[in-house]
C-alpha cells in the first residue's frame, strides 16, 4: 500500500497484481478523486490482434446472453437483473470465473460471472447499431 488510503491519490496502489516475471496483471488503486479504480491489463504489445470482430459474431452473442429480472435466495436484496453464470458459460466462456462444481468435502461451489468481460461486447454492439441508425438516416 503506497499513500495515504484515507484520501486515495492516483499513485496510492491498495492491491497490484503481478506475474512471476514482474508483468503487471491488474490493481486496485485511488485515481486522485478520492475513489478508487479497478483495472485488468489490456496492453496491445501482450497481445496478438486478430481483426476487428464481426457483427455477426457480436449479434449473436447478445441474442443468446439471457437476462434474468430475479430475487436473490438469501438476504434482502430484490429486484436485480442480471446473468445466470450456468447460461452464459457457453456463450461466453471467457466470462466465467469459476463453473458450478464442488470442493474436496462435497460442498456445493457456486458458478461466477465477470461482469467486466461482457463490457467489449456491449461496445461492440452498441458501435454496428450506431453504424446502421447512421444509414438509415442518410438514406
Amino acid at each position: 500500500v503506497d499513500g495515504d488510503a484515507t484520501n486515495p491519490s492516483s499513485n496510492d496502489k491498495w492491491v497490484y497484481f503481478r506475474r512471476g516475471d514482474n508483468t503487471a496483471l491488474g490493481a486496485i488503486q485511488g485515481t486522485g478523486s478520492a475513489s478508487v479504480n479497478f483495472s485488468t491489463t489490456s496492453d496491445a504489445t501482450l497481445k496478438t490482434d486478430n481483426g476487428l470482430v464481426t457483427e455477426d459474431r457480436i449479434g449473436s452473442i447478445v441474442d443468446t446472453l439471457q437476462v434474468h429480472d430475479f430475487d436473490w435466495n438469501e438476504g434482502t436484496v430484490t429486484e436485480q437483473i442480471g446473468l445466470f453464470a450456468q447460461e452464459a458459460i457457453d456463450v461466453l466462456p471467457e466470462s466465467i470465473v469459476a463453473p458450478p462444481g464442488e470442493d474436496d468435502a462435497g460442498e456445493y461451489l457456486p458458478a461466477s460471472l465477470d461482469y467486466s468481460k461482457i463490457v467489449p461486447i456491449l461496445i461492440a454492439e452498441l458501435q454496428f447499431l450506431r453504424q446502421r441508425v447512421a444509414a438509415l438516416e442518410s438514406a
